[in-house]
């Protein structure tokens, strides 16, 4: 990491303990844990087990090989578990007067937390949720399972069709008003004595956050209102664009003790802010108005999350995602021209208005937009509010 870096991460992390996760300035923000029981399938994987760095080399030649097997092929069998699992939720509330009554549900997607849609460094120019609760929206965002202060389980647990049942029975909660009964507040906040029902939840989703949200248009169709897909599309392709050995994935205890020595077997992370920067970030020069600053990149690697093996064949085919023939409400495609994960730096042309029709035929509208020059990781780039605007407007637009 260079010296400059370093200092900017160095400084970040001696403010852990005194920057508190997910809180906004000027917005009520209550931060809490709850337990989220599911009944779900979890596949039985042939793939290597990563227990140390030369597995993680032997597990990404392993799934990038050109005879390697695709993630289906890699099924054995499946179990069903009937598991709770203990989730770090945060909910913001908008002013009494500013009051849509509408929730948004924010999926992170993988490398990150939560954190990432209520940016800690210049919030006012990144937070998505600071721009949400400011349009009048509820926002929850979470932890998803093996992230952040969320439950860290056995890697074989984490992945796709577990998370996806987890999100199902989140929305349950924020429709039926239990989402908080029971739930254990994280100091200093304070959770309020009662939580009103949603009858309208918005879900957004970004990357792998958004294939989960894709897969739950399919499943559970009737308990999305409406959706917003960030850094991600479906296209004529199923080949992903970017290799596992792109992200030079390491075993996340190996590669820092102290972050990540709760994790155990089958969990792995770039190796350094370069992979980081790489799979995230897009910046022309140092004055590029649509580009990130030092601080932001520090930032990211703050904020970096392992992943499991399991979740990395999720991202390549393990959950079904399309066509969703039964979710009738608004549907946003939302890509970065520039994200190099999703469509290897030029998705201008990315979106097919045939396939997409084809794929969600009873929608009530969709729609889909190009952020200019933004990398795969939308909130850390500068002209991040401005792409929160156009969300927002379509929302207003479509009633929500």
């Amino acid at each position: 990491m260079k010296a400059s870096m370093f200092l900017l991460y160095a400084a970040l992390c001696a403010a852990r303990a005194v920057v508190p996760t997910n809180s906004s300035a000027g917005i009520n923000c209550y931060n809490f844990k709850l337990d989220v029981p599911v009944t779900a399938t979890k596949y039985v994987l042939d793939i290597l087990p990563v227990n140390n760095n030369i597995d993680a080399v032997n597990f990404a030649l392993d799934i990038d090989g050109r005879t390697s097997l695709n993630a289906t092929e890699r099924i054995l069998g499946n179990v069903t578990i009937s598991e709770s699992f203990t989730l770090k939720a945060t909910i913001c509330t908008p002013s009494a007067e500013n009051d849509k009554h509408i929730m948004q549900l924010l999926t992170h997607g993988l490398i990150v937390d939560s954190r990432y849609w209520d940016i800690e460094i210049d919030r006012t120019n990144h937070s998505y949720v600071l721009a949400a609760v400011n349009a009048g929206y509820t926002v929850l965002s979470y932890d998803r399972l093996g992230h952040g202060q969320s439950e860290k389980p056995d890697a074989s647990v984490v992945q796709g069709p577990v998370e996806l049942e987890l999100l199902r029975v989140l929305t349950e909660m924020a429709r039926d008003g239990s989402l908080i009964a029971g739930a254990s507040p994280i100091s200093p906040s304070a959770l309020p004595s009662g939580f009103p029902a949603f009858e309208h939840v918005v879900h957004v989703g970004h990357s792998y956050g958004s294939i989960l949200t894709a897969a739950l248009l399919v499943a559970y169709p009737e308990l999305s209102s409406a959706a917003i897909l960030t850094g991600f599309t479906v296209t004529n392709s199923t080949n992903p664009t970017t290799s596992t050995a792109a992200l030079g994935f390491e075993y996340a205890a190996a590669n820092d003790l102290g972050r990540y020595g709760d994790r155990g077997s089958g969990y792995i992370v770039p190796a350094t802010v370069d992979q980081i920067q790489l799979g995230f970030y897009h910046r022309d020069n140092i004055s590029d108005l649509s580009g990130f600053s030092d601080a932001l990149l520090a930032y990211g690697e703050y904020i970096k999350q392992p992943l499991t093996t399991g979740e990395w064949l999720s991202i390549r085919g393990l959950l079904n995602i399309v066509p969703a023939l039964e979710f009738k409400g608004p549907l946003q495609f939302f890509l970065a021209e520039r994200d190099f994960l999703v469509c290897g730096s030029d998705c201008k042309s990315d979106y097919d208005p045939a396939v997409l029709a084809a794929l969600y035929p009873r929608v009530k509208s969709l729609d889909t937009y190009i952020q200019p020059d933004a990398g795969h990781g939308l909130t850390f780039q500068k002209n991040a509010t401005a792409g929160y605007a156009v969300m927002m407007n379509w929302l207003d637009s479509q009633g929500f």
